[in-house]
């Protein structure tokens, strides 16, 4: 199941309640995404779905600090998430700026210049967060369970980070049939739930596994929400920072 990333406290109920009532990241994102450290990937992911950001408008629900549509030129972006904090502090959003020898030097007050400093070592891909004006950004507080949005206004993409990893296991499919509703396009990221029978019987499963495994999200499940009569669904299996996560993207077909 992986090493506890938080020591005894991630392994107890009041961290479990914590991580699904939003208390855990009320004031800041105290853990790392896969956005954050792979925000290449998802950007790639990005343009694949919408072919000209610059006539589009997109809405990311759970930006968090790492904000991946910040990084293309959308016509409109609405960020909506649980933290108002968080929220604040994207009032000028981050944009994901690529990161190499050349300019390396301008990011030493980064607070992850470390982690970029070793990725651009290395010759891997690297981008980071700038922060930038931008007159076209709409932030919102509200709750993926109960978006504040018409139905009536489409989105040409919805972006969801690692947020129904936050959302309570038998509410998701109820949640991406809302999230649904309002575009033509989704993009989901998030840690992926091992088959049950790979961890259940093992001789160590403890109930902390069975409360970490709640926090993961099973994307055969979540399929339920998008009939393939009505979506064209790709997933993408990526490992980052030992962690199984899942890119799920879904087409409405026309």
């Amino acid at each position: 199941m992986g090493k506890p990333i938080h020591g005894k406290y991630y392994s107890t109920s009041e961290y479990h309640r914590a991580w699904f009532t939003g208390e855990l990241f009320k004031e800041k994102q105290s853990f790392g995404t896969f956005a954050r450290f792979h925000p290449e990937i998802l950007i790639d992911q990005i343009r694949d779905l919408v072919k000209d950001p610059s006539k589009s408008t997109v809405l990311e629900i759970g930006p968090g600090n790492a904000p991946v549509s910040a990084a293309l030129p959308f016509k409109r972006r609405i960020f909506i998430d649980r933290s108002a904090k968080i929220a604040t502090d994207l009032k000028t959003p981050a944009a994901l700026i690529e990161v190499t020898a050349k300019n390396l030097d301008a990011f030493k007050g980064h607070s992850s210049f470390e982690k970029i400093k070793e990725r651009v070592n290395k010759g891997e891909p690297t981008y980071a967060g700038i922060r930038l004006d931008s007159k076209n950004t709409q932030i919102v507080v509200g709750d993926a369970t109960a978006l504040p949005f018409r139905k009536d206004v489409m989105h040409d993409l919805v972006v969801v980070n690692e947020v129904l990893t936050h959302v309570k296991p038998e509410e998701r499919v109820k949640t991406l049939e809302s999230i649904a509703a309002l575009t033509g396009a989704i993009l989901i990221v998030d840690r992926n739930r091992l088959p049950l029978e790979r961890i259940s019987h093992h001789p160590r499963f403890t109930e902390a596994n069975r409360l970490e495994m709640e926090r993961q999200v099973d994307f055969n499940e979540l399929r339920k929400a998008l009939p393939t009569n009505e979506w064209h669904v790709q997933t993408i299996e990526v490992t980052s920072e030992k962690q199984a996560y899942t890119i799920l993207k879904a087409v409405r077909r026309k």
